[in-house]
């Protein structure tokens, strides 16, 4: 009769799950029979063996842990790792069931892919990340802001009227971002211009405004000269005013001057993760359906070549189209996206933004500079002159600010920002003395001064002197010093006296005999208030315990030798 062991066990279950299904009790009984057991301890047996024993109760009430789901999570945490790692597939649950084993970390075919994919469906382990829809209380609320690509459109050439020439792709074709800065951070010319569109989204209403440019890419100017568009009263959107909140990436107008510019209109500024477009579903929706319902459109005549204008005026046409469908929300009843968003007006305050004022306004560039000898800064090889600069400034480091009409400088003593004018050289022979100031009537009270009988402050003199010359410090005479004359201040406490004499003997008191330890304690407490004293005695008990180390060493080592 052989022995349940592992290898006979492994065996027994092998040739059971070889047999067809209708025949496996039979092979169960004959199994059982070989090795000398029941059916049902042969079955237990194998279960057990498997990991799929009966959880045992605990007394919290919870059913505990089965070996098949415990190696079910080892191999999940071979899946996590590959997910972490950043690849596109998911391992295979075989693979990693294979790779556990390899490790050791679950016994080989104790765990099947088919049930382990059960036990991991049935533990909700899962690669997806549940979200959470958020809508904005009212119109004006939340925009949402994105900047995208052309996908059929691309750039042929300027025309002599100043409008520019697009053709269309043949197929599609995203475009990139068309980086200008090389890997050793130069700037380089633009290898194309591409069609650019800017798009912004009211997050309650779902109307929406878009804009189209010609450029070499995204950049800050076009978008934000696209935002104040659409803040701006317009026919084919009904955006209008300020939102409370622009949510964008970190895009122009996520970054740099965009802050500055947010700010100073008032509108808060949230960024997202980059690249995380369902963080921004809302502007990633209406690109699909502007792609799809309008620039597909142009495949019908590839052969075609269209302006700038053109396509400006048809885009104009599908944002009207666009705001005039109904809201895809149920609780609206069918209402369009231009009537929500109205109506949502009529119950909230609505920030205008300012007429015939440039967005850029509010957008200054920002650098750094010196203020030369005539009071001027330059700023892209043009000076502008402080108005009323005091002499005080010149050389001095400052912070200036170049909005599209005018420049700032700040003072860099008050934190006032002064006013400039286009710097402009004066005609030899036009030039004036200057005004008179405070610095003109010192110099002539420093002219007028008699010179005096005035010493040097570092001049030795011996009147008054005890003994020798007494050193002048800042035009006060003060007494030498003497060694002795100094007091020391006084020890506070035992614990303070016991780390002073311990400092100056270089041996802990606990280190003598009971008897030495209780004279030391006695003298630094009857001695507390004279620092020398205690000094001197630490000083000459290491000298004597030095002496008694060394005495002691040397007759351990010649009694060694």
């Amino acid at each position: 009769m052989l022995t349940l062991s592992d290898d006979n066990l492994i065996k027994a279950r092998q040739r059971i799950e070889a047999a067809p299904h209708g025949n496996r009790e039979a092979v169960l009984t004959a199994e059982a029979t070989r090795l000398g057991v029941s059916a049902r301890t042969l079955q237990r047996k194998l279960l057990n063996f498997r990991g799929r024993k009966r959880g045992v109760r605990k007394g919290t009430g919870h059913r505990a842990e089965t070996d098949l789901e415990r190696y079910t999570k080892i191999a999940c945490e071979y899946q996590k790792t590959i997910q972490l790692a950043g690849a596109e597939r998911a391992l295979p649950m075989e693979s990693a069931i294979r790779a556990a084993e390899r490790d050791g970390r679950i016994p080989e075919g104790a765990l099947k892919t088919s049930t382990a994919n059960g036990i991991k469906r049935r533990l909700n382990i899962t690669a997806k990340k549940k979200h959470v829809r958020i809508t904005e209380p009212d119109a004006n609320a939340v925009w949402q802001a994105d900047g995208s690509g052309a996908e059929y459109l691309y750039f042929v050439s300027y025309l002599p009227d100043g409008d520019c020439e697009l053709a269309i792709r043949a197929d599609k074709k995203k475009t990139g971002k068309n980086p200008r800065v090389n890997a050793a951070g130069e700037m380089k010319e633009a290898e194309r211009l591409l069609v650019y569109y800017y798009g912004f989204i009211d997050g309650y209403s779902r109307a929406a405004f878009a804009d189209v440019v010609v450029a070499a890419g995204e950049n800050f100017e076009d978008a934000a000269r696209a935002f104040q568009r659409a803040m701006e009263r317009k026919t084919d959107s009904p955006l209008v005013g300020l939102p409370d909140k622009l949510f964008t990436d970190s895009g122009p107008l996520g970054k740099n001057r965009a802050e500055l510019m947010l700010r100073e209109i008032g509108v808060e500024l949230v960024t997202h993760t980059p690249y995380l477009s369902r963080a921004k579903g809302k502007i990633e929706r209406f690109w699909r359906e502007l792609w799809s319902r309008f620039e597909l459109e142009f495949l019908l005549n590839k052969n075609r070549n269209i302006r700038l204008s053109e396509l400006r005026s048809m885009l104009s046409n599908y944002l009207a189209d666009y705001n005039a469908r109904p809201h895809p929300d149920a609780r609206f009843a069918g209402a369009s996206r231009a009537a929500v968003y109205m109506a949502s007006l009529q119950s909230r305050e609505v920030r205008l933004y300012p007429e015939g004022v440039d967005i850029l306004y509010y957008s200054p560039i920002e650098s750094v500079r010196v203020i030369d000898g005539a009071g001027a800064v330059r700023l892209d090889k043009e000076y502008f002159e402080i108005i009323d600069c005091p002499a005080s400034l010149i050389g001095e480091k400052t912070l200036v600010r170049k909005f599209p009409n005018r420049v700032e400088v700040r003072d860099p003593q008050t934190k006032a920002w002064l006013k400039t004018k286009s710097f402009a050289p004066v005609m030899f022979g036009d030039h004036r003395a200057f005004k008179s100031d405070i610095n003109d009537e010192l110099e002539e009270a420093a002219e007028a001064r008699e010179p005096g009988g005035l010493s040097h402050r570092y001049e030795a003199r011996s009147e008054g002197a005890d003994g020798g010359v007494r050193p002048i410090i800042r035009g006060k005479e003060i007494a030498l010093e003497r060694e002795e004359e100094r007091r020391e201040p006084p020890l506070r406490s035992m614990t303070e006296a016991l780390i002073y004499f311990a400092d100056e003997s270089g041996y802990a008191a606990h280190q003598f005999e009971p008897d030495i330890e209780k004279r030391i304690r006695d003298f630094l407490e009857t001695n507390m208030g004279d620092r020398a004293k205690i000094r001197d005695m630490a000083r000459r008990v290491g000298e004597i315990w030095d002496a008694e180390y060394r005495r002691r060493y040397a007759e351990q080592t010649g009694a060694q030798s």
